[in-house]
C-alpha cells in the first residue's frame, strides 16, 4: 500500500506557548478509539505475526492500513503542533496476550517515531513497575515518588496496563509556562539557566566519552523557531552539588532553587491517572513529568504496569546541540548498548 507519511514527520516552525493546569485543552489532545479502529489494531498485530516479525522490527509501513492512515496521521500531528500531550483511550489492553499488545503499541508508535534503546541493557521495550534490581536503580523501578523531569529523548510514551491499588497519578507541567514565568519574573535567572550546567551521564555514555559533558547543558534554548527545555535529574540542585558542587557559584544555586519553584507552582501540575488502555504521548522537549508514590495490591491486577516507549521523531526535533547530553556514535538518539558484564556493574 503506497502512502504518504509527511504529514507524520516533521517539527512545528512556529513558537509554541506554555500553558498552566487550568489553560490546558483537554479535548484536543484526546483520542478514544472506536470499535472498527480496535478491530483493525488487533487485525494488524495478527499481521505482524503472520509476517513472523519480532516486535521491534515493525514498522509504520507494515503497521498501517486505509482506513487507520488517517488517524495515524492526525494523532501524530496533533501531538506535534498541539500542547505537547497527545492521550489514547481504550486500547485493547485486556482482550489479547501481552506480546499482542507490544505489537499493537509499538505499531502506533512508530507513527510517531522511531523506537530507541532505554537504557545500557539496550532495550527498546521499556515496562514500568517494582522491579527490585533494575537496571541502574531507577526511579522507574519503584514505587516512590517520581519529581517532575524530562526524559532524554524526544518523545516519551506511556501505556497503562495495570494501576496500582492506590496512588501512581500521573503529574505533567509544561516547560514551556515555565520559560515563560522565569522570563517575566526574572530574567536575569533566565540567562542563567540559558547558559546552562554541566552534566554527569550516568555512566550511560558510549565507549570512549567523557563520564561528565566537556560543555554545558542549557536548561532552556531555542532552534529552528522551537523553544525547547531540558530538565532532567542532573539538573535538580541536589545533584549538582553531589557532583559540581566546586565550581557551583550562589547564583547558579538560586538559579536552580527559583527553577524548581516555578516548576512545582500547584497551578501548573496537570493530574492524571492513567486508566488501563489509556496511553500518553509526553513531547520531552516541552513538558516535564512525575509520578505520585504507589501502593501494589496482592491481585497481579493491582500492581501497577506500564508499558514504555523512548521514541526519536522523524527527523530528530530541532534543538541546541548541547541540549543533548549523549551523543551516540550511531547518531540515534537513547542510550547505547555497552557490554552486559559492565552494565550490570553500573
Amino acid at each position: 500500500m503506497a502512502v504518504d507519511f509527511a504529514r507524520e514527520d516533521g517539527w512545528p516552525n512556529f513558537a509554541k506557548k506554555g500553558w498552566s493546569a487550568a489553560e490546558f485543552d483537554g479535548e484536543a489532545p484526546t483520542r478514544t478509539l472506536t470499535a472498527r479502529q480496535i478491530a483493525l489494531l488487533l487485525t494488524l498485530a495478527d499481521r505482524t505475526k503472520e509476517l513472523n516479525l519480532a516486535v521491534v522490527d515493525i514498522t509504520r509501513e507494515v503497521f498501517d492500513h486505509p482506513e487507520l492512515h488517517e488517524a495515524f496521521a492526525d494523532w501524530a500531528r496533533a501531538f506535534r503542533d498541539g500542547q505537547g500531550l497527545l492521550t489514547l483511550r481504550g486500547l485493547p489492553v485486556r482482550e489479547r496476550p501481552l506480546d499482542d499488545i507490544w505489537r499493537i503499541y509499538w505499531g502506533i508508535g512508530a507513527h510517531f517515531g522511531i523506537g530507541v534503546s532505554q537504557n545500557t541493557h539496550g532495550q527498546l521495550q521499556g515496562t514500568v513497575a517494582v522491579q527490585p534490581g533494575g537496571v541502574g536503580a531507577r526511579v522507574y523501578a519503584t514505587s516512590t515518588m517520581a519529581p517532575l523531569h524530562c526524559d532524554r529523548i524526544d518523545i516519551l510514551s506511556l501505556l497503562c496496563i495495570n494501576k496500582a491499588r492506590s496512588g501512581g497519578e500521573n503529574v505533567f507541567a509544561s516547560s514551556l509556562k515555565v520559560w515563560e514565568l522565569i522570563e517575566a519574573e526574572r530574567p536575569d535567572i533566565l540567562a542563567r539557566l540559558k547558559r546552562g550546567y554541566p552534566q554527569h551521564r550516568n555512566h550511560e555514555e558510549p565507549e570512549g566519552c567523557a563520564p561528565v559533558t566537556p560543555y554545558r547543558v542549557p536548561v532552556f534554548g531555542e532552534a529552528d523557531g522551537l523553544r525547547s527545555a531540558y530538565y532532567g535529574g542532573n539538573a535538580m540542585l541536589v545533584h549538582q552539588e553531589q557532583m559540581f558542587a566546586e565550581i557551583l557559584t550562589d547564583a547558579d544555586r538560586e538559579a536552580l532553587i527559583y527553577l524548581a519553584d516555578v516548576m512545582n507552582r500547584p497551578e501548573l501540575a496537570l493530574r492524571q491517572t492513567l486508566e488501563p488502555g489509556d496511553a500518553v504521548f509526553i513531547n520531552n522537549m516541552e513538558l516535564t513529568h512525575s509520578r505520585t508514590a504507589f501502593e501494589d495490591g496482592d491481585d497481579p491486577a493491582e500492581r501497577r504496569l506500564l508499558l514504555r516507549l523512548w521514541l526519536q521523531g522523524r527527523p530528530c526535533r530541532p534543538i541546541p546541540q548541547d541540549m543533548r547530553v549523549i551523543h551516540n556514535p550511531s547518531g540515534m538518539l537513547g542510550i547505547e548498548r555497552k557490554d552486559v558484564a559492565r552494565a550490570a556493574a553500573d
